[in-house]
């Protein structure tokens, strides 16, 4: 059999021709599939950069008031040195005769003086009363007690 070489090169351009165009075609579908893969990836970021910020706000937060307590705790002890120390330093105050109550934040004591219980607030500047006896001051000291803990309600 014999073709003629003209004939023979049109087969072989008509075959090529369509070998490159089904190449193409695929080609093509697979540039679409990447580009879905490519935005379904980009989507994935941008959950995930919303996931980190999420957790470094809820962290930072944390640590903000794992601060505060830490703050309130140095205060309150900062708070009770102080009076401890005025007290110490006081001439008018028998520093034997003082009655500290933890979760209380008064402080009862025997002035030198006047021979009485005076009751105060721990930071010393407030004065909460003075009674010729010590049951007086601690009945002070429970009606001031009942009247912080109404306002907490």
């Amino acid at each position: 059999m014999k073709i003629k070489l003209s004939r023979l090169r049109k087969i072989i351009n008509e075959e090529l021709s369509g070998h490159l165009n089904e190449a193409a075609a695929a080609g093509d579908a697979a540039k679409d599939e990447d580009k879905r893969k490519v935005a379904s990836l980009e989507d994935e970021i941008k959950r995930l950069n919303a996931a980190i910020h999420a957790a470094t706000v809820k962290k930072a937060q944390i640590r903000a008031d794992s601060a505060s307590d830490n703050l309130n705790t140095a205060t309150q002890n900062a708070q009770k040195s102080a009076a401890t120390a005025a007290v110490a330093e006081s001439d008018t105050y028998d520093v034997d005769n003082i009655l500290y109550e933890d979760d209380l934040q008064e402080i009862i004591r025997k002035t030198k003086e006047k021979d009485e219980w005076c009751l105060s607030s721990i930071k010393g500047d407030k004065n909460l009363g003075c009674y010729g006896s010590k049951k007086g001051a601690k009945k002070r000291e429970k009606q001031v007690t009942y009247f912080k803990n109404i306002k907490k309600k």
